[in-house]
């Protein structure tokens, strides 16, 4: 009986054995540890993983704007200050000069004409020029403007030239306004 015992033994030990050895990874391989590779952040060519969505990808529309955002009339002509985050529309432009498709055929103390083949346009300062993704232009009113209180209550004491109508010369405006700023700081 010692015998069998002995070989009851030995199978039983040989499947505690089995059973113990099933637990613990036989072999690791590099699908084990690849968590560290994509997460290592001292890894130079390492970059952002996303995840992808169901439908189809959009991308964002291509915005070009700019706005009229002033006017100057002097000795040397008459100015238009356009604005955009593009440096294509950001610029200063004479009567005749292109901005975008349009080419400036007046230009107003408080607007501008814009032409595109033969098709007038008055626009605004404040205005804003916007299309999309090449599109056409579409012309926007955005009238407000941010004005500092202490310019208008100056402009209204002070009317330029232009408002007054008369034929002064724009020399003899500055020195008025020189002598009325030294004897305000007096």
């Amino acid at each position: 009986m010692s015998r069998n015992r002995l070989i009851a033994f030995l199978l039983l030990a040989s499947l505690a054995a089995g059973a113990q050895s099933g637990n613990a990874p036989s072999r690791l391989d590099y699908s084990a540890f690849r968590i560290i590779a994509d997460r290592n952040i001292f890894n130079p060519h390492r970059y952002a993983r996303t995840l992808r969505s169901a439908g189809p990808a959009r991308r964002a529309a291509r915005v070009d704007d700019f706005a009229l955002v002033g006017t100057i009339t002097y000795a040397k002509g008459s100015f238009a200050f356009f604005d955009s985050p593009d440096a294509d529309y950001k610029k200063v432009v004479e009567a005749g000069q292109k901005i975008a498709n349009y080419t400036v055929a007046a230009i107003n103390p408080q607007s501008v004409t814009l032409d595109d083949a033969g098709k007038p346009l008055e626009m605004k300062i404040g205005a804003q020029m916007r299309r999309e993704d090449g599109g056409k232009w579409q012309l926007s009113l955005n009238t407000e403007l941010p004005v500092d209180s202490n310019e208008t209550a100056e402009s209204a004491s002070n009317p330029s030239p232009a408002d007054t109508g008369s034929g002064m010369e724009m020399n003899d405006v500055l020195k008025k306004l020189m002598q009325q700023r030294e004897q305000e700081s007096k």
